[in-house]
């Protein structure tokens, strides 16, 4: 997940519990929209 989003995260919500809270569905939404991408585009991880 994006730094910047994280740094806005934790600077909004100083609960570490509120921030897990907010930051784990954020999470599942950004990397299924990745993977969709991924499907559609035919990207695949590079070898290394």
């Amino acid at each position: 997940m994006g730094g910047a989003f994280k740094r806005r995260l934790a600077v909004s919500v100083p609960d570490f519990m509120d921030y897990g809270q907010i930051k784990a569905p954020a999470t599942d939404v950004l990397i299924g929209a990745a993977e969709r991408w991924a499907t559609s585009t035919g990207w695949t991880v590079p070898p290394g």
